[in-house]
C-alpha cells in the first residue's frame, strides 16, 4: 500500500487550493493504492486531495480478508489503527519511526546458520496517544541490508513468520513504487489544465 501525488497543474492558480507553506504547493490529487503482490496490479484505489495525510487511508484496509498481510511505509504510522488491524487479524509490515516510543520485551532466537542480515528479533510495546498511555504489542526486527549498506527496523504484528520473511515482504513493497513510476512516465497528466 502506498500513495502518490499526481500534479494536475504546475503552479497552483491564485485563490485555488490551500496557501502554500514553506514553498510546498499541492495542486493535484493523491492516489492511495493497494496492489496484490502476486499480480502487481492495483486492487484498490482511492483518491483524495493532495494534502490529505496517508494514515487516514488505513481505515480502507479493514475490507481485506482475515489473515491478509499489508505492507506500507512510515507515512502511515497510526498505532491505534495498527491495534485495530491486529484485532481484525490483518497482519502489517512497516518500518519503525525514529521517534517511536517503545519498551523492548522477549527476544526471539536468531538461527546461527542464518546468513540473513537479521540482527535482532524481539517483541516490543509501542506507546501512543495522549500522555503515551495506550499500548500496542508488536514485533521489531533489526535488519542489515548488505546490498545497500543500510540498517532497517521493521515492525509487524505477525509473531509467526520468520524474521527474514518479514524483511522480504517489506522489500516487495517497492513493486508499488515501480508501478507509480511507470504510470507517471507513460501517462503524464501535466497537460490537463
Amino acid at each position: 500500500m502506498d500513495s502518490t501525488t499526481i500534479s494536475l497543474f504546475k503552479d497552483t492558480p491564485k485563490g485555488v487550493g490551500r496557501n502554500p507553506k514553506q514553498d510546498k504547493k499541492k495542486g493535484g490529487i493523491k492516489a492511495h493504492t493497494i496492489i496484490k503482490a502476486s499480480e502487481n496490479v492495483p486492487c484498490l484505489v482511492r483518491y483524495s486531495e493532495a494534502v490529505r495525510h496517508d494514515h487516514i487511508f488505513l481505515t480502507e484496509v479493514f475490507n481485506l480478508v482475515k489473515g491478509s498481510i499489508i505492507t506500507f511505509n512510515k507515512g502511515y504510522v497510526d498505532y491505534a489503527q495498527y491495534e485495530a488491524l491486529t484485532q481484525s487479524q490483518i497482519w502489517y509490515v512497516t518500518r519503525l519511526k525514529d521517534n517511536a516510543t517503545y519498551r523492548p520485551g522477549k527476544e526471539f532466537d536468531i538461527p546461527e546458520d542464518a546468513d540473513s542480515g537479521v540482527l535482532k528479533d524481539e517483541e516490543i510495546i509501542l506507546f501512543y496517544g495522549e500522555g503515551k498511555q495506550l499500548k500496542h504489542h508488536s514485533r521489531r526486527i533489526a535488519y542489515w541490508d548488505s546490498e545497500n549498506n543500510r540498517l532497517f527496523e521493521f515492525i509487524t504484528n505477525n509473531m509467526e513468520l520468520k524474521a527474514e520473511k518479514i524483511a522480504l515482504i517489506y522489500k516487495k513493497r517497492w513493486h508499488i513504487e515501480l508501478l507509480f513510476k511507470q504510470l507517471k512516465q507513460n501517462f503524464p497528466l501535466k497537460y490537463i489544465f
